[in-house]
């Protein structure tokens, strides 16, 4: 993948808001790997949040991404078992891990599980499966979400707290807080914030949306968390 080049006197990507050559210049990669840490929420500094119509008629989401995909899966989950449901039977692929899957009777085997991968075609069946175990799903998910993740595994999860609709908001602020994670689990974790539409939260999505915006102008990690800000907008909008 090819590097972009960022000049000394030009804003350091990281977002302090210092120039590059006082800031990371030397110390870091500024490849566009989403695999690249995080700064903390305090280093970065987009100036007070203003959200009104101009803004999301200037910002939109993109028409294709991962974020936008997910949180169509989760706002119509009955699309998803449908496909899952008609693929099953038209492909003959996963089979075993299924029975696996239904055969497994503790939680944390099944989050293994996710570790080591799961065929696309069994996801809905191990989600519903977590979910049926979800006090003691949902401890296990948000601690796991603390370290670095293969994106099957945060996409997964994400569906999971979602659907527990047990309040994990302080779990993920305090997940949002670390430098560990990649661009692609923050930029999911933003869009389940959104959905508790809590003011608060705003000043939070709308840093990482501008940093992800900046930083990484050819991804769609942008997406999350201007999902979020959206969705905070909304129920606002409910409630007044």
């Amino acid at each position: 993948m090819k590097k972009n080049k960022i000049g000394r006197n030009q804003p350091c990507p990281r977002g302090s808001g210092k120039k590059f050559k006082k800031c990371c210049y030397g110390k870091i990669s500024v490849d566009k790997s989403s695999n690249m840490l995080l700064p903390l929420l305090s280093e970065i500094n987009y100036g007070s949040p203003l959200l009104n119509d101009s803004f999301f008629i200037s910002n939109r989401v993109h028409e294709i991404s991962a974020p936008r995909l997910l949180y169509s899966n989760l706002l119509n989950p009955e699309i998803e078992q449908i496909a899952s449901k008609l693929t099953s039977k038209l492909i003959d692929r996963g089979q075993k891990e299924a029975i696996d899957i239904e055969k497994t009777k503790h939680a944390g085997e099944l989050i293994n599980l996710m570790h080591k991968g799961v065929d696309a075609l069994n996801h809905e069946m191990l989600k519903e499966k977590l979910l049926q175990k979800k006090e003691t799903t949902v401890p296990i998910i948000l601690n796991e979400l603390k370290k670095p993740q293969s994106s099957q595994f945060v996409e997964i999860s994400i569906k999971i707290l979602y659907f527990s609709e047990i309040d994990c908001s302080n779990d993920i602020l305090e997940i949002l807080q670390k430098t560990n994670l990649n661009a692609y689990t923050v930029s999911l974790l933003c869009i389940l914030l959104g959905f508790y539409g809590v003011e608060e939260y705003v000043e939070i999505l709308w840093k990482y949306y501008h940093y992800f915006k900046d930083r990484y102008p050819n991804e769609t990690f942008s997406d999350g968390p201007l999902i979020g800000l959206s969705e905070i907008c909304e129920r606002k909008k409910e409630s007044s």
